[in-house]
């Protein structure tokens, strides 16, 4: 196990946490900009598919 920073708060925390022990943030978290590029590609290759036939 190794001390990491926090995305949150900058303190450092074990690698195996699965929270902050300062701030709470969970690791589970994904991040907005994750879920922004799969939703763009979604539509993306549903916009393709409805072109292409």
């Amino acid at each position: 196990m190794a001390l990491v920073k926090c995305d949150e708060c900058g303190k450092e925390k074990s690698s195996a946490a699965k929270a902050c022990p300062h701030c709470g943030k969970s690791r589970d978290h994904i991040s907005s900009g994750v879920v922004w590029f799969a939703v763009v590609g979604v539509f993306v290759f549903f916009g393709a598919m409805a072109i292409i036939g």
